[in-house]
């Protein structure tokens, strides 16, 4: 029986263990082959996949370091390998020391439990890594070569970033899928073209996407059919940095511009928000892929 399972007017007659009530809520008695006593989902937030019911997976937001679903704010500070970020959960600040001043980050949630890790990439030796939050421990791993630009994310929708690679060369997009093991690839953009990827549209998997300089322009390669759209966004100067920064599951496109710390964030559910956040020679975590 698999698929999501859907959310039942009061007419409608539930079934499979289900007892319905006002507004499509269900009571979740028990399922084929398998009890699930006392178990309650408002709004059809089961899915139902061969006969069981499961929580449906959780969007996590790029760059949330707190858990919250929301993008943090966020910088790391080279000269000290330090890692900054504002708290969106409750505006504090907070901070940690992982990496050199030469690696390139790459934070992202490797481990899938809500929480970004700081990572980062050692181009001399083509190696990832990750300081995983779920355990403190550190996964060291090799994917990529001389000259690729590290653009993790989760491509697959499984809930975990994934390693992947942008080759501006001829313009290739390399992810191994954490959810198979194997890898992907495909061909998308230019070698002067900035990669941004992003779930833009909400489908829990991540949108390959680059921003052209030249024009602010940002071109969005969706993930469900292959088509792409593009429009414009910020100024000559900005560095982009999207991110999920409203917390509605879907990527905001948004700018840092370093001459006076100031993010501009295009938020798709709650308008355009202005932040000023760091210090001169500060690189914002958010623009961490964009080389």
């Amino acid at each position: 029986v698999g698929g999501i399972a859907p959310v039942y007017s009061e007419q409608q007659t539930a079934s499979v263990g289900g007892v319905l009530t006002r507004g499509g809520s269900y009571s979740l008695l028990d399922t084929v082959g398998q009890p699930f006593a006392g178990q309650t989902s408002s709004g059809g937030n089961y899915n139902l996949q061969s006969g069981f019911w499961t929580n449906l997976l959780t969007a996590h937001a790029p760059f949330d370091f707190d858990g919250d679903s929301k993008t943090d704010v966020s910088i790391f500070r080279p000269t000290v390998g330090e890692w900054w970020y504002l708290k969106s959960s409750t505006g504090g600040n907070a901070a940690l020391q992982f990496g050199q001043s030469t690696d390139k980050l790459v934070p992202g949630d490797f481990t899938g439990d809500g929480k970004t890790d700081p990572a980062v990439f050692r181009p001399s030796v083509a190696t990832w890594f990750i300081s995983r939050s779920s355990d403190g421990g550190t996964t060291i791993a090799s994917f990529g070569a001389s000259g690729d630009q590290p653009v993790p994310a989760d491509y697959d929708g499984d809930g975990k970033a994934d390693i992947a690679i942008w080759r501006p060369t001829v313009g290739e997009w390399w992810y191994s899928k954490s959810s198979t093991g194997q890898t992907a690839a495909l061909q998308f953009g230019s070698s002067t073209d900035k990669p941004v990827p992003g779930d833009y549209t909400g489908d829990g998997k991540a949108d390959i996407a680059f921003f052209r300089p030249s024009t602010g322009f940002w071109f969005i390669l969706r993930s469900e059919d292959n088509s792409f759209f593009s429009f414009p966004f910020g100024a000559a100067g900005d560095i982009p940095a999207p991110g999920d920064y409203d917390g509605d599951g879907k990527t905001d496109t948004a700018v840092f511009r370093p001459s006076n710390s100031t993010w501009f964030l295009n938020q798709t559910t709650a308008g355009v928000g202005i932040v000023t956040f760091g210090i001169t020679g500060d690189q914002p975590v958010p623009n961490a892929f964009v080389p």
